[in-house]
């Protein structure tokens, strides 16, 4: 249930967020008034930042896990 809720806000704030940007970018490098290079760069950031955002979600949940494991097995 959990997992639903984060993507599905995941998708929210890339749809508010990040696609209003990039379709701006977009328009302009089609009617030429941005050089292609720029729309690169942009692509190239956002790859970049969704495997900085995997790495660091696994850095954070892994730990989170484990603590949640031991503290149920203390409980229980």
């Amino acid at each position: 249930m959990m997992a639903a809720i984060v993507g599905n806000t995941s998708i929210v704030v890339n749809v508010m967020m990040v696609d209003p940007v990039l379709a701006r970018v977009t328009d302009a490098v089609a009617r030429g008034d941005e050089p292609e290079a720029g729309l690169k760069q942009i692509v190239l950031y956002l790859a970049i930042s969704n495997l900085l955002g995997t790495i660091l979600a696994q850095a954070i949940f892994e730990p989170v896990a484990w603590g949640l494991m031991l503290l149920t097995r203390w409980v229980a």
